[in-house]
């Protein structure tokens, strides 16, 4: 795939190094949703932390943006004018009046429409990636508005790190530092756009009002978070169920391991998730996983629990 798309008026000097920026993935470790906007955006509650896997963009100086895609998961990418990458680029590249190009390389490991960030996380890390390639430096404002026009997983994708989201995803509150995390992903195969998941939510289900039982700060004793996480929810799932079923089963297996602390689903899934003590417990559990279903996703990773960035 190409995509050449010629870029006129600020002239900016070329980087004759090639940036590479991996896009994390993203875990919800838990999902309020508080409410609905009169426009229909829908009000959501979340923690958020990052994976150390993801998909990797490396971008390197050019006349034109240039696109191209590899990897495990990239069959499965929408055409590239629909790719929120293209449009993160050429969002970023008219802001900044630039004038040269980049030639952008994705290698996409992630499930797609996953609940684990993917096309947001990869719009996030080309920004960061073009601003290196760009000599560019642009106000947290300025990044907040690009941002919000590419989804609202955008923004906090940008950051990469453990932040509570608040708002439509505007609002981001860098939390405490937290136990050590480690956990299993798992994604059955199943393809489930966020816009399907909500509109599912909005026929079927209602928004708790209820006050929220969110600490203070987040325990970093790790008995403790987990009992922190474990009153929490994700209140798409049932929303997530009606159209991918096989998510129950998913989180039965992960249930199922015998060091798995809790388990949840990420974002509007289908990608599940359980929690460990230790990355040993995860790999191990993985393998089972995996052994016994050959046709899911399924990889064990840390969680940046500690605040630093993926």
């Amino acid at each position: 795939w190409i995509c050449r798309t010629n870029l006129k008026d600020k002239n900016l000097s070329e980087s004759q190094d090639k940036i590479v920026e991996v896009a994390p993935a993203k875990v919800n470790l838990y999902l309020h949703i508080r409410g609905r906007r009169p426009d229909g955006m829908h009000l959501i509650d979340s923690l958020i932390v990052f994976a150390d896997q993801g998909d990797i963009i490396s971008v390197s100086p050019s006349k034109d943006i240039l696109i191209d895609r590899c990897g495990p998961m990239a069959d499965g990418l929408p055409p590239i004018q629909e790719d929120l990458v293209y449009y993160a680029t050429n969002l970023l590249a008219e802001t900044v009046q630039a004038r040269v190009g980049a030639k952008i390389s994705i290698k996409k490991n992630l499930p797609i429409a996953s609940g684990i960030g993917g096309g947001s996380a990869d719009a996030a890390a080309t920004i960061r990636a073009l601003l290196k390639l760009w000599k560019i430096r642009l106000t947290p404002s300025e990044l907040l508005t690009i941002s919000q026009k590419l989804g609202t997983d955008t923004a906090v994708c940008l950051r990469s790190r453990p932040t509570r989201v608040t708002g439509i995803g505007e609002n981001l509150a860098e939390t405490s530092a937290m136990a050590p995390l480690f956990a299993v992903l798992v994604n059955p195969g199943c393809i489930l756009p966020t816009k399907n998941v909500f509109a599912s939510f909005c026929y079927n289900s209602n928004i708790i009002t209820a006050e929220s039982l969110i600490p203070l700060s987040w325990a970093a004793d790790p008995d403790l978070l987990i009992s922190q996480l474990r009153v929490q929810r994700n209140d798409l799932t049932d929303a997530a169920l009606s159209l991918c079923p096989i998510i129950n089963d998913v989180l039965n297996v992960l249930h199922s391991q015998p060091d798995c602390l809790l388990q949840r689903m990420s974002g509007s899934g289908a990608t599940c998730f359980g929690l460990f003590s230790s990355i040993n417990q995860a790999k191990t559990a993985a393998e089972k996983i995996k052994n016994e279903n050959n046709c899911w996703w399924v990889k064990a990773v840390v969680l940046n629990t500690n605040k630093a960035s993926i």
